[in-house]
C-alpha cells in the first residue's frame, strides 16, 4: 500500500493526550496516511500506550524512541523515517478535525505544479473553534511572493498548521546543536518561503489546546549558553536575506536590533556576534546598535526584578 501522508508527532511524556489525538486520527474521512510517533526521552507510559494503539489502529503506526533533544530533532527523525510525499507535523497535545487528511490531499492534487511547492499552509483553530489569529486576505494565492511572505511575517496569522512537500521538507531540516533543545520553527519556515511556493488556505489542520503542561517545546531550560532567537536572527542575516529580497530596510533594522537584543540575554559579546555574522556591513550595524540596546535589556531586567518583588 502506497503511503500518501505521513503525521509526524514528537512526544515528550504526553501519554496522557496522545490518545485524544489518535482517536481524531481514527475518526479520519481518508485513511490513507501513516502516523509517525517520536518519542523524544519520555519516562511515562508513551511506549505502552503506543504499542496498544497500532494494534487497533485502522492504519499504520511507527513508533521511534531517542534521547532527549528537543521537539526540532525529533521532527527531523520523523520526517527522514516518513513515507509519504506529505508530510503533517501533529502536536501531541493537539487534534485534527476529521476531513484534514483528504482536503490536503485534495488541494495538493489540484496543483499544477505541486513539485515547486513547499507546503500548503493551513490554519489552527481553538476548542471552541475560533480561528486562531486573523483570516488572510481573499486572494492571498493571487498577490505576488513578495507581498505574501510580507504578510506572513507582519500580520498576526497565528499558530499556523502546514502540510509540507516531503522530498522538500528533508531537503531542509532543523539546525541541531547540543547546546539548545529548542530551535523556532521560522528558522525554516522562513527559508522555504523564499525558495518555494506556497498555497494559502484558511482551512483548519489543527485544533489547538491551550493550558497543557510539559509541551515539548517548553520542557526544560529553553535555552542554556546559546538563545533560540539569537540562531534565527542569524539565520535571517546569513542565509535568508540573501535569497529573499522582500525584506524591508525597517524590517532587517528590527531584526538586527532583536538579534542584539538575544544575545545580551545570554551574555554573548560583541566580539562573539561579529565572529557569528558573516557580512561586515551587518556588523557595523550590530556595533552601532549594540550599547543602546544592551543598556535597553539590563533596564527591561531591572524593571521585571522590580515587579517580581512587588508581586511576591
Amino acid at each position: 500500500m502506497n503511503i500518501d501522508v505521513s503525521v509526524v508527532t514528537p512526544t515528550y511524556n504526553r501519554a496522557n493526550t496522545l490518545p485524544r489525538l489518535y482517536k481524531s486520527l481514527a475518526a479520519q474521512t481518508n485513511l490513507n496516511f501513516e502516523w509517525v510517533v517520536v518519542d523524544d526521552g519520555s519516562y511515562d507510559d508513551t511506549r505502552e500506550l503506543i504499542a496498544k494503539l497500532k494494534n487497533e489502529a485502522p492504519f499504520p503506526v511507527h513508533y521511534f524512541y531517542k534521547e532527549n533533544g528537543g521537539a526540532h530533532t525529533a521532527r527531523n527523525l520523523g520526517a527522514q523515517k516518513a513515507k509519504g510525499y506529505l508530510i503533517l507535523n501533529m502536536d501531541s497535545d493537539d487534534t485534527m478535525p476529521p476531513d484534514v487528511v483528504e482536503f490536503g490531499l485534495k488541494t495538493w492534487g489540484k496543483l499544477e505544479d505541486s513539485e515547486n511547492y513547499a507546503m500548503i499552509n493551513g490554519r489552527s483553530v481553538y476548542e471552541n473553534g475560533e480561528l486562531v489569529g486573523k483570516k488572510f486576505p481573499s486572494r492571498m494565492n493571487l498577490l505576488p511572493a513578495r507581498k505574501q511572505k510580507r504578510l506572513m511575517r507582519n500580520k498576526h496569522y497565528n499558530e499556523c498548521c502546514e502540510f509540507y512537500n516531503a522530498k522538500i521538507w528533508k531537503e531542509h531540516p532543523c539546525p541541531e546543536s547540543n547546546e539548545i533543545k529548542f530551535v523556532v520553527e521560522g528558522t525554516v519556515l522562513f527559508k522555504l518561503r523564499a525558495k518555494y511556493k506556497v498555497y494559502y488556505v484558511d482551512k483548519a489542520f489543527r485544533i489547538y489546546y491551550l493550558g497543557q503542561e510539559n509541551q515539548l517545546t517548553k520542557q526544560g531550560p529553553v535555552y542554556e549558553t546559546l538563545n533560540p532567537a539569537y540562531l534565527f536572527y542569524l539565520e535571517l542575516f546569513n542565509h535568508i536575506f540573501s535569497i529573499d529580497d522582500s525584506f524591508t530596510v525597517y524590517e532587517k533594522c528590527n531584526y538586527m536590533i532583536r538579534l542584539i537584543y538575544a544575545a545580551v540575554r545570554v551574555g554573548t559579546s560583541l566580539r562573539e556576534i561579529r565572529a557569528d555574522l558573516n557580512k561586515s556591513a551587518d556588523y557595523i550595524w550590530a556595533a552601532l546598535l549594540y550599547l543602546p540596546v544592551k543598556l535597553c535589556a539590563k533596564a527591561i531586567g531591572t524593571a521585571n526584578c522590580a515587579l517580581q518583588v512587588k508581586e511576591q
